[in-house]
């Protein structure tokens, strides 16, 4: 084999370089970007900022009202949140994933200044935490590596920048500020617009009343003879479908609405099965409100009713017993010469009615 020479510009003390005015200039590569998805309604009750200019704004104005800070603070401030503007939605001022090490190295700031800055920005209403640094799972790590081609491990928190109630963008007298409709905020009067705050004054909901122990009890042992109903029903939604149906624990038993189901069942004909229902506790609702329906009476009611047609039976054959008691009694002296009078009357009677016969058959006799 014939030992090949060596090429003179890529080997040796030979090689010769390419000068630096000859090299193709480096393009900047941009990586791909990933953020975990929010959950449906993250933002649902944070309001838009408007304007990118009109937060910034309100953050400025924020820093000039606060009399301890010092001027390195206020400028530092103002830093940060016009970085945090940077990468908001232009329309909304949501989806802000940045992590606060990038933040510090941008701004050449320390970590904890930047941390420092970000929760006065939450506690002046301008900027919402949606959902917080974590790791990723392995679901969203391999979704992650997909995206970017990059192993990420952890991921920035999700950020929304809002406006407070409170806050007022025009920061110049002779401009006039941006209109109502267009934001959702009266920033003349610093407040809600008409609209939303109708919506705002919602009447706080009252705090529920704890299920009674007799209705928890019932539901227990509903749950415990009905295996199917076990395996898929919390014992809280039980309670509250025998709550809405109108059962009362103190009359109804577990016997009586299994029964109340299984009569209905069987007096309708159905064929349906509720272990092969995909909501099983929706069929037990529903058959427990045609059974209701078709005027099933509970156990404990019908012994009342018979016990209540036992003691009204007993108190009549009472009173005719004391009646009977208290008639006069005849005397036993009289009674001969009553039943002589009777068997005359009899006597009398018959006679009559045989003369009559007689008359009826032979009509010539006087």
């Amino acid at each position: 084999m014939v030992p090949t020479r060596p090429d003179p510009v890529m080997s040796g003390p030979r090689r010769v370089g390419v000068s630096r005015s000859r090299r193709r200039p480096r393009t900047r590569r941009f990586r791909r970007f990933w953020t975990a998805p929010i959950p449906d309604g993250g933002y649902a009750r944070i309001p838009t900022w408007g304007s990118r200019e009109r937060w910034i704004a309100a953050v400025t104005e924020h820093a000039a009202q606060q009399p301890t800070w010092t001027r390195k603070r206020r400028t530092t401030f103002v830093s940060v949140a016009r970085a945090l503007a940077e990468h908001a939605d232009g329309a909304t001022g949501r989806g802000v994933s940045i992590a606060n090490a990038t933040l510090a190295r941008n701004l050449n700031v320390e970590v904890r200044t930047v941390q420092r800055h970000l929760h006065d920005l939450g506690a002046s209403g301008l900027v919402v935490t949606v959902d917080e640094g974590r790791h990723l799972t392995r679901d969203e790590r391999i979704t992650a590596y997909e995206a970017t081609e990059r192993v990420l491990i952890r991921k920035a928190a999700t950020r929304a920048l809002t406006l407070p109630r409170t806050a007022v963008t025009c920061t110049k007298r002779n401009v006039a500020p941006p209109t109502a409709s267009a934001v959702g905020i009266d920033v003349a009067f610093g407040d809600l617009t008409n609209a939303r705050r109708a919506r705002a004054r919602k009447p706080a909901s009252k705090p529920r009343e704890p299920r009674s122990l007799p209705l928890q009890r019932l539901a227990a042992q509903i749950v415990q003879r009905l295996g199917w109903l076990a395996r898929t029903t919390h014992i809280g939604a039980l309670c509250d479908v025998l709550q809405r149906c109108g059962i009362d624990p103190l009359v109804w038993s577990a016997h009586d609405v299994i029964s109340a189901i299984d009569g209905w069942h069987t007096r309708c004909r159905r064929t349906s099965v509720a272990a092969q229902a995909t909501n099983r506790l929706g069929w037990f609702t529903w058959a427990l409100r045609e059974a209701l329906a078709d005027g099933y009476v509970p156990g404990s009611v019908r012994r009342t009713a018979a016990r209540a047609e036992r003691a009204r039976r007993q108190a009549l054959s009472e009173a005719q017993q004391r009646e009977w008691e208290m008639a006069p009694r005849v005397d036993p002296s009289s009674c001969p010469a009553a039943i002589r009078a009777v068997r005359i009357a009899l006597d009398a009677s018959a006679h009559a009615r045989a003369v009559r016969a007689a008359r009826a058959a032979s009509p010539r006799l006087p």
